[in-house]
């Protein structure tokens, strides 16, 4: 008789409510703290991704160095075409001003080692471009007119001058001046020029 009691008792109305109250609550915590672990993995899917699309970046994009005009210059007028159609020179200065240097395209590879190199804007004085290691296989690039550099060791590197090799007559720790025509060693008196 206590066995029906008790059976009729669990079947009652509010012990029912009571029970999928319960089992509500039980299965409302568990959908809670799966949404949590979906939201956190979903977080640090997002971080991974942006990790390894930064490194992909740095290991498949060499660092190209380019510069614009110095600061506190008119941008429009640093361009490598100022004038749209150039004004003819006076009658007799042909021959007596020699035309400024061309632009050059300058590209430095470690293909031998990891190596060092610090490169400036036309003089051991100017505005520096690049400065620190280069890794193996990896380049760098500048434009410019005239380019000083400081080779921890220049035999790591493969040069070329506006797509075109150069092989310097010289090699290891050393100050160059790279040029249109050449790349050559320079000593410290030539460093302000």
């Amino acid at each position: 008789m206590t066995d029906e009691h008790d059976d009729a008792q669990d079947s009652s109305p509010e012990s029912l409510l009571q029970f999928i109250s319960e089992h509500n609550q039980r299965h409302g915590e568990r959908n809670h703290r799966r949404r949590n672990v979906a939201v956190l993995l979903g977080i640090v899917a997002v971080a991974l991704v942006a990790i390894g699309v930064v490194l992909w970046r740095t290991s498949t994009h060499p660092r190209s160095v380019s510069h614009g005009p110095p600061a506190g210059t008119d941008s429009r007028k640093s361009r490598s075409h100022p004038h749209p159609h150039p004004t003819p020179a006076p009658a007799g200065t042909e021959d007596k001003k020699a035309s400024p240097p061309k632009r050059i395209h300058v590209t430095l590879t470690a293909a031998r080692s990891d190596s060092w190199v610090e490169i400036r804007q036309g003089s051991a004085a100017g505005r520096v471009l690049f400065d620190g290691v280069v890794s193996e296989g990896k380049s760098i690039r500048v434009v410019g007119r005239r380019f000083w550099a400081r080779f921890g060791a220049l035999g790591n590197f493969d040069v070329t001058i506006n797509g075109r090799p150069v092989q310097p007559a010289f090699d290891g720790t050393v100050d160059a001046l790279i040029t249109a025509s050449a790349i050559r060693q320079v000593t410290s008196q030539s460093q302000s020029g």
